[in-house]
């Protein structure tokens, strides 16, 4: 981990609460028989899930957009 430079805190977090985590989620889709739309019909259900959304696609967006701009005013050639 050192090596990488992963932060030790939260791999050993993301370690123990995996397992318990991924458990629950099993025993909520057998109480819904399968259906994922459970995750969504509480209001904080669902903002919880859109912020753990938001959190994982945010820090990609400056870089997504910052290629963008290169690539629309470097298209052209200037004479």
């Amino acid at each position: 981990m050192r090596r990488y430079d992963f932060p030790v805190g939260p791999m050993i977090l993301g370690v123990i609460l995996g397992p318990l985590l991924e458990r629950q989620f099993r025993t909520a889709l057998q109480i819904s028989q399968g259906d994922l739309t459970i995750f969504i019909t509480r209001p904080i259900s669902a903002a919880l899930l859109l912020i753990a959304v938001a959190a994982l696609v945010l820090p990609y967006v400056p870089r997504l957009l910052g290629r963008g701009r290169r690539l629309t005013f470097g298209t052209g050639s200037e004479d």
